[in-house]
């Protein structure tokens, strides 16, 4: 039994045969590929040639063969199989890439059906550019393998004819590379004596040319001086046109009728007739035109254009014709002309005579151009004007003296109409003055009683969330934030990230409301912006609410948001305001809704500090210590004032008085209030200050004294209030001093004072509740 040889890598022969490509794909056009197919063992390889036009194809009669040495392998032992497809602009694509183990064919033939996968980091092929990214195909590549493994004899041999191939393919290559050199030498010979016979024509020609350019520089010259001499004739001045007309003219609508008018034209200078309407045959009385002539604008031409146009009252006019006309003829001579139109080419074929003043033109069946014309100098022409000037003045003047004496007696007669239509428009001019002063007043106490529902206070909003926004990014999604504006003051919401529907979950906001500083306005501006991280943040939309309404009450409220109307500056269009009020259309951006309350002036304690009330409570244990008091009802409450005499403040908050601050003492009753004199902070600070508060039981709700220690801001002047802080406070129903004087040295609560016995300051007072009518209690 022979023992077989085990497959393994020795100095052989790879053969290769039955080359063919099965499945390639089509373009999208319709087109097929140009496939070859590029067979290697790392840097040794063969080459297909190219199949045309085709999705299968048998590369018929190729074998090649790759002599296999593992001593000069470095790495990659298989056979790579590259699939091409050809190019004619040099950019060949690799379509796919397969491997073979050469043991699997080890001595003996095998049948090889590959399906090529991309390669995206594709080796360079040989003598080649890289290849474009490769493209997946469903193709297959199909050939006949056999790894042999001969003699070192016949290994030598197939080496040695290998080389010779290699050396005869070599020198053919450099044959054919002195062929290609002998014919450029040639071409170059050729070239070479093709440009000596050209510089000689060239010379003959340029001799030739200047032969001819002297000849014409000479006729040239000759015309130049004709030409200087007829210029000379040409002097600034003004050419006249009277008497225009029209005779003739050939039907240019359906109604066999014109509509022309005349274009008279002098260089860079133009003046136009009237239109006649429906003519064919007209005099343009009263109308007469001048053209400035100018030699140096003129450049040499001394013709006027008259053109005949149709005018069109839709489209563009239609010229009917025109005539060229040399005004030497009429200079300093009215001639006038009678002048057949002539076609409109002709005034463009410059090679034409023009038209002689004194000699007619061929009749083309275009009608006739009637004008008076006359050519003057420039002095003589300033001379007739100035004339002219005088004669129009004197009879200005003439007119004027006439117009005077009519008018003097016109005059007079108006007069007397003018009396009794200024007396009675005196009447009726005093009953609008009283109507309209009526209305005026009436509207001025309207406006009033609106105003004076809006008072000062607190407008808190609270529960504000917003719904329904629009998707403003990439990943369907916003970051919203809600910007509430009250006159110049604003507040505004932390930024929802990745939503559209959000609600700002423990997040109020207060304001206070000022009429004076709003103008009687109560309209709150709410606006929704997308935030954005990089650039500005975008405007979805705004909404406006009236905080009426809300007086003394929380109102819930849901806006939809309008679309953006805005001015410089990021400011809501007051004009557009009502307008956002009344319309509250859905425009599919989203809505804004949350909690609103809008607290007066004679609650804004409650609204602003939580814990004032205790502030009564300690009232009544103050006045407790002074013994029982008789308790009064809420209908003991009469029209009356409240006089309270400011006698000390004591015990402040050691911060106060250590910094020396300046403080003040603010007494509230409903929506009356009075301060007292600014001092410096001190252990006792003597204010001895007597204050009158009226009050109506039937106007005001709150039955509370309200006593406050503030700090003025620095700088403040007026207002001490505005940028002030409060100290500490107390709550005197003042009903239990109903003609009952007492003097009370009172506790002053802070708001951060959280235990019953703490205070923050002590105030003394006298204090006397009387009734407007003390009769009644008698």
């Amino acid at each position: 039994m022979i023992k077989k040889d085990p497959p393994s890598y020795k100095k052989g022969v790879v053969k290769i045969s039955d080359i063919g490509v099965r499945n390639m794909p089509e373009l999208f056009n319709g087109n097929k590929l140009y496939p070859y197919i590029d067979l290697s063992i790392e840097t040794s390889g063969k080459q297909t040639t190219r199949a045309r036009n085709t999705i299968n194809y048998d590369y018929t009669n190729e074998r090649f063969e790759i002599i296999y040495d593992p001593a000069k392998i470095k790495e990659n032992k298989d056979l790579t199989v590259e699939l091409w497809s050809y190019d004619r602009s040099g950019k060949n694509t690799l379509l796919g890439v397969a491997k073979v183990d050469l043991l699997t064919a080890y001595k003996k033939q095998i049948k090889c059906e590959l399906t090529v996968e991309p390669r995206t980091d594709p080796r360079p092929r040989r003598n080649a550019p890289p290849p474009p990214a490769p493209i997946k195909i469903d193709g297959k590549v199909v050939f006949s393998l056999i790894y042999a493994i001969p003699d070192e004899e016949e290994i030598l041999e197939r080496e040695l004819e290998l080389k010779t191939n290699r050396e005869q393919k070599e020198k053919l290559e450099k044959a054919e590379q002195e062929k290609v050199r002998l014919q450029k030498l040639r071409q170059l010979q050729e070239e070479e004596n093709y440009k000596k016979q050209k510089k000689e024509i060239q010379e003959k020609l340029d001799r030739e040319r200047k032969e001819k350019e002297e000849a014409q520089r000479k006729l040239e010259e000759a015309e130049r001086k004709k030409k200087a001499e007829e210029d000379a004739k040409y002097v600034k001045g003004y050419v006249k046109f009277s008497n225009l007309g029209v005779v003739d003219l050939p039907k240019m609508d359906v109604s066999g009728k014109a509509d022309p008018y005349i274009l008279l034209r002098l260089g860079q200078f133009e003046k136009q007739t009237s239109v006649a309407f429906g003519q064919t045959t007209h005099d343009f009385e009263n109308e007469a035109y001048e053209l400035l002539y100018d030699p140096v604008l003129m450049k040499g031409k001394r013709e006027v254009g008259l053109e005949v146009w149709d005018y069109d009252r839709e489209g563009l006019d239609d010229q009917i014709g025109n005539v060229q006309v040399n005004i030497l003829p009429v200079f300093n001579k009215l001639t006038h002309l009678e002048l057949f139109v002539q076609p409109k080419n002709v005034s463009k074929d410059e090679t034409k005579p023009k038209i002689d003043a004194s000699k007619p033109e061929a009749d083309c069946g275009l009608g006739k151009i009637v004008v008076n014309m006359i050519y003057i100098t420039e002095a003589q022409f300033n001379q007739e004007k100035q004339e002219e000037e005088r004669r129009k003045q004197k009879e200005e003047e003439e007119r004027l003296r006439k117009e005077e004496a009519e008018r003097k007696a016109e005059e007079e007669r108006l007069k007397k109409i003018a009396l009794n239509k200024k007396l009675q428009e005196e009447e009726e001019k005093r009953k609008k003055e009283e109507e309209e002063k009526k209305r005026l007043e009436e509207e001025r106490l309207k406006e009033e009683e609106e105003k004076a529902k809006y008072v000062r206070g607190v407008v808190k909003f609270s529960h504000i969330a917003v719904r329904d926004l629009p998707k403003t990014d990439i990943i369907g999604s916003a970051d919203p934030f809600v910007l509430i504006r009250m006159g110049e003051d604003e507040k505004q919401t932390s930024v929802a990230h990745n939503t559209v529907n959000y609600d700002y979950q423990d997040e109020q906001y207060e304001f206070i409301y000022e009429p004076t500083k709003m103008n009687g306005s109560g309209k709150v501006h709410f606006e929704v912006y997308d935030y954005d991280y990089i650039g500005n943040n975008d405007l979805i939309g705004t909404a406006i609410v009236d905080i009426l309404p809300a007086l003394d009450q929380p109102v819930f409220v849901e806006l939809f948001l309008q679309p953006k109307e805005q001015k410089k500056g990021g400011l809501i269009d007051e004009e557009n305001v009502h307008k956002l009020l009344n319309l509250q259309q859905n425009k599919g951006i989203g809505k804004v809704t949350f909690q609103m309350v809008y607290a007066p002036k004679d609650t804004k304690l409650k609204v602003i500090r939580r814990d004032e009330m205790k502030s009564a409570r300690s009232q009544r244990d103050q006045l407790s210590v002074r013994g029982a008091y008789q308790k009064k009802q809420d209908k003991d409450f009469v029209k009356g004032i409240v006089k309270i005499k400011l006698n000390t403040l004591r015990d402040l908050p050691e911060y106060v008085i250590e910094e020396k601050k300046d403080v003040f003492v603010l007494m509230m009753l409903g929506q009356n209030d009075k301060k007292s004199r600014v001092a410096r902070a001190e252990n006792e600070i003597i204010i001895n200050q007597e204050f009158v508060l009226e009050f109506d039981p039937e106007k005001v709700a709150e039955k509370d004294l309200f006593v406050e220690v503030w700090v003025r801001k620095e700088g403040t002047d007026g207002d001490e209030l505005q940028g002030g802080e409060f100290i500490a406070g107390v709550a005197l129903e003042f009903l239990d001093f109903l003609q009952n004087p007492q003097n009370l040295d009172l506790q002053l609560i802070s708001d951060t004072d959280a235990e019953p016995d703490e205070f923050s300051g002590e105030v003394s007072l006298n204090i006397v509740y009387l009734p407007e009518n003390p009769l009644l209690y008698q």
